[in-house]
């Protein structure tokens, strides 16, 4: 709990002089910090997780952008066969998926 207390000292003194500079420019009022509601609601969010085959797929589409933008023409841009490859990767069974083949 201790490397918690600086950032809680430093996010106090910063809200406190946000506040200041707010009221001091007209913007707030004292009567506006007489009572504050907060919102705790936590919205839950699908975070998704990078693979190797999705990080190659957002490589080999942005390096296909960047070609086009500067001129390069390229063959073939691989978008179709990158996303196929990524889809396979995440359909392919992982060496512990295997029935039997996990280690104990």
């Amino acid at each position: 709990m201790k490397p918690r207390k600086p950032l809680a000292d430093v996010l106090d003194r910063l809200l406190r002089e946000s506040l200041t500079v707010v009221q001091d420019a007209g913007a707030l009022s004292k009567r506006d910090m007489e009572a504050v509601a907060v919102d705790t609601t936590v919205q839950e969010k699908a975070v998704r997780f990078p693979t190797d085959a999705a990080l190659l797929y957002t490589a080999l589409t942005k390096l296909g952008i960047e070609a086009r933008l500067s001129g390069i023409k390229l063959r073939q841009s691989y978008v179709r066969v990158g996303k196929r490859a990524q889809i396979m990767a995440g359909v392919m069974p992982t060496p512990n998926s295997i029935s039997g083949c996990a280690s104990n």
